[in-house]
């Protein structure tokens, strides 16, 4: 099955040579009708650019995309490797992760996290031996790495989304608290999020009358500044923050307000979505935040996840019910159920010995077999297989997935359909000719089979048939 990737343009406006101040000037004259991500028309489940054709996202990502010595381990990411991973597999999107500590309080004291958001001028030395942060003076450097990484990404036509706050900084049991830019001991500006002194920063993701006055300056600099730098980048969405705790409801829509009111001011609109971890928040919350999109935990999320109701665009991504794993099978059972399917994978084996390896494949299929299909009029139907895994238009148009199993059962409409099987981990696929609608027993050339199902016009019958 040779892939031919369909293309999305990026337009990219200047290099990332140019400088902070003159961002910002470009971000005030970015052009208003550039085309970024939006729900798709006809099936909301999906995205389009053009307003025409849909564009599923699939995808892989780690951790380190951003930051150096981040999570206490002395790493320097392969960025440029990664991106070259991923575009090898066919992938279309990653999460671009932050950090907000440089490192835990247990953590190896070499490892410190760099860049970040805001200069360590000191005076004075922080909890993790390094100068006390500045938080009245924005770094560059992070600002343009950001902006250095998300063209990277534009140019191999990968979509990023960029995540702004990172719960684990702020709930983690592990003292992460220890090195956050927030923390009191760590900045010049008398700034401490930890109103309560309880020895935790939950106060920094919150809207507390005690911080608030004191905290939401700092991160409302911080935030302006990514929007601004990125201003002109059609291929970004973001992600308010990773995994933050119960109770944040509240502050993540804070933000999506703050997003939404900046690009409106700047001319421009990218998708700003909101996730929470199964021991956090709620996925009702996620569905009455006003989200363009979410990344919700369901009960059995990796083998068996609820079907998309096309109410939000669901981001289905394993770090938040299933991190690292290997099941290639997760891509399909995703896809198949009306959502965009990414994987927090091991990127420190790259090879094809990965056991990550035929997740990667599958990722790649997922958006190559996307451009194949109606996806614009399929919706998820389960209940047109025995497998519980179909998209359809019925009538018109069946995508069933048959699980590692051989034989399934299928309910078409009436109708002769052009029979087609493909390999849901391999470029094998097989031309079978044309079968007629009904309840249809069908048996699979091989294991892991999706059976693609295309009514033939009735002028085509004959010819068809004939061949």
């Amino acid at each position: 099955m040779p892939r031919t990737y369909t293309k999305v343009m990026v337009v990219r406006m200047h290099s990332q040579a140019l400088g902070l101040c003159s961002w910002l000037l470009l971000a005030l004259a970015v052009d208003a009708t550039a085309q970024t991500l939006r729900p798709h028309p006809s099936n909301p489940r999906v995205w389009t650019i053009d307003g025409k054709a849909p564009v599923v996202l699939a995808g892989s990502h780690e951790g380190w995309e951003l930051q150096d010595d981040a999570w206490d381990q002395m790493r320097t990411f392969d960025y440029e490797g990664y991106l070259d991973l991923l575009e090898r597999h066919g992938h279309n999107v990653i999460r671009l992760w932050t950090v907000e500590h440089t490192r835990s309080a247990p953590g190896n004291p070499r490892a410190i996290a760099t860049p970040m958001p805001f200069e360590r001028t000191g005076p004075g030395v922080a909890l993790d031996g390094a100068p006390k942060f500045d938080l009245e003076r924005l770094d560059p450097e992070y600002f343009e790495r950001l902006r250095a990484r998300v063209q990277m990404a534009g140019e191999r036509d990968i979509f990023v989304i960029v995540m702004l706050f990172q719960g684990v900084s702020v709930w983690s049991n592990d003292d992460n608290w220890f090195g956050h830019y927030l923390n009191g001991a760590n900045n010049i500006n008398e700034v401490d999020a930890d109103a309560n002194e309880d020895g935790h920063g939950w106060e920094a993701h919150s809207l507390e009358d005690s911080v608030r006055d004191l905290v939401l300056p700092v991160q409302e600099r911080y935030v302006r500044r990514v929007v601004e730098t990125l201003a002109d980048q059609d291929h970004v969405l973001y992600e308010i923050a990773n995994e933050d705790r119960r109770g944040t409801a509240e502050w993540q829509v804070y933000w999506l307000d703050f997003v939404r009111q900046l690009e409106a001011e700047l001319g421009v609109s990218h998708p700003v979505g909101m996730t929470f971890r199964g021991r956090g928040g709620t996925n009702q919350e996620l569905a009455m935040s006003g989200a363009d999109w979410i990344s919700p935990r369901y009960t059995s999320s990796l083998l068996d996840p609820d079907p998309a109701d096309g109410d939000q665009i669901v981001v289905l991504d394993t770090d938040h019910f299933a991190p690292y794993s290997a099941d290639a099978g997760f891509a399909w059972r995703a896809f198949l159920r009306g959502h965009h399917p990414i994987a927090l994978d091991r990127l420190d084996d790259m090879t094809t010995r990965s056991p990550h390896h035929a997740l990667r494949e599958a990722m790649g299929l997922v958006v190559w077999l996307s451009e194949q299909i109606d996806l614009a009029n399929m919706t998820p139907r389960g209940d047109l297989s025995s497998t519980g895994y179909c998209l359809a238009n019925p009538g018109q148009e069946y995508l069933v997935y048959l699980l590692a199993r051989r034989r399934a059962r299928v309910e078409l409409e009436s109708g002769r359909y052009r029979v087609h099987w493909y390999s849901s981990e391999s470029d094998l696929s097989l031309d079978a000719g044309v079968l007629e609608g009904g309840s249809r027993r069908v048996t699979a050339p091989f294991r892991g089979a999706l059976l693609h199902l295309r009514r033939v016009a009735d002028e085509m019958k004959v010819s068809s048939l004939e061949r």
